[in-house]
């Protein structure tokens, strides 16, 4: 009896191996047939994808965090006091930005963004125009 062990012990290592082999064999084969039906399957006349839409949504969804100021706040817009608002509205005119780059449809919000930014982190920004970009910015986030 203890010769059947000792064979079936002595037999395990390989069976292990040849096991491990065929798992990395079979996976290996399995990942190259995924990426080459992946591959072939995209058409070449299909448009390219961009990640426009994603740029612009993403700006408008920083610009929607940047506090609204009430009409009767006459010394500093609440973007100006609330912490990363400038942040915010920095990153979604840089976001605004690169959708326009890629897709000129987005252009229009790119600058109504980038002119609000612009206008609030001016010393003046307490003033009506800063006030009207923002809400202009707004807009064109409601209509992309």
């Amino acid at each position: 009896m203890s010769e059947s062990v000792a064979r079936r012990t002595g037999n395990s290592p390989w069976l292990v191996l040849i096991a491990l082999l065929l798992g990395l064999v079979l996976g290996a084969g399995t990942v190259g047939m995924v990426w080459f039906v992946r591959h072939t399957s995209s058409s070449s006349h299909q448009i390219p994808r961009t990640d426009a839409a994603v740029d612009a949504v993403t700006a408008c969804a920083d610009l929607a965090r940047v506090p609204v100021s009430p009409e009767s706040a006459d010394t500093m817009l609440a973007v100006q006091i609330a912490p990363g608002a400038i942040t915010r509205l920095a990153g979604a005119a840089t976001l605004a930005q690169a959708a326009a780059t890629e897709d000129t449809h987005y252009r229009p919000l790119a600058d109504a963004i980038s002119t609000a930014d612009r206008l609030v982190e001016a010393d003046d920004a307490s003033g009506q125009a800063a006030r009207d970009a923002l809400a202009n910015a707004r807009t064109a986030c409601a209509h992309p």
